[in-house]
């Protein structure tokens, strides 16, 4: 069973037979800039689901996704800035909320 999954871009991401998208910049006014592209996929079948709990809820949140990608983030700045010989690392705070629910049409 596979819970995360992360991949990574490091030419070009074929989405289908006729569209790909770059991951790289091409352009020559972005000339020495690096984009760090990757996804992100996780089992949604963890997930509780919003059949029984109803349609009126957002899609629940899986904070050790959320946590993953803010620990990618904050090591791609580390790398970045090790590279660049920078003498601080930038680093992501992050936070959430819930969002709002929506009423129910059936009261």
């Amino acid at each position: 069973m596979t819970w995360y999954g992360v991949v990574w871009c490091t030419t070009e991401w074929d989405v289908s037979p006729n569209v790909s998208i770059p991951c790289t910049y091409s352009s020559p006014e972005y000339a020495g800039k690096k984009m760090m592209f990757y996804s992100l996929f996780y089992n949604n079948s963890l997930e509780e689901s919003i059949f029984i709990s109803g349609f009126h809820k957002p899609t629940p949140r899986d904070p050790k996704l959320m946590q993953l990608k803010h620990s990618i983030d904050n090591a791609i700045l580390k790398h970045l800035s090790v590279e660049e010989g920078l003498k601080t690392t930038p680093q992501i705070d992050m936070s959430h909320g819930i969002y709002p629910l929506v009423s129910s049409r059936m009261v």
